[in-house]
């Protein structure tokens, strides 16, 4: 009977920690986006142009908290959603992800405008941040500290 209340006990931590599970996800275009469902499921925004390419996400199911970033050729024709607005670096509730692959803290409040949106889960802090060279595009959903 010992040996059964520790297996319970480890199932039960293993579905708890189950609960916290991080996702990653590359794409080479927003056809492979759309093929996987990831708009659908909320986790790359709708927005997102249709010459997006090298894009990568990661989330927290427990959270809803997101980074994505992608690339878009300087031809691109793209515009930020209507209802985001200009926000100053310090005003901005940092990401708590982070990959190699996300732009250090430095990079984020020298080579990017900054863009707070509307967001879709209460609390939940939505940017959207665009290089200098018009070339990348980093998209973020973090709760405030």
């Amino acid at each position: 009977m010992k040996g059964i209340g520790h297996l319970s006990g480890l199932a039960m931590l293993l579905s708890l920690l189950g609960c916290t599970e991080t996702f990653e996800e590359s794409y080479p275009d927003v056809q492979a986006v759309r093929a996987d469902g990831a708009i659908d499921r909320g986790w790359v925004p709708d927005w997102i142009p249709e010459g997006a390419r090298n894009i990568r996400e990661i989330h927290k199911i427990d959270t809803s908290e997101s980074i994505l970033s992608f690339e878009i050729s300087p031809d691109a024709r793209w515009t930020l959603p209507s209802k985001c607005q200009p926000v100053a670096y310090p005003k901005i509730t940092a990401p708590r992800l982070d990959r190699d692959w996300w732009p250090a803290d430095s990079d984020l409040q020298h080579s990017f405008q900054l863009h707070r949106c509307p967001g879709e889960v209460d609390g939940l802090d939505v940017y959207v941040g665009t290089h200098g060279s018009g070339r990348r595009v980093v998209h973020w959903r973090s709760y405030a500290r």
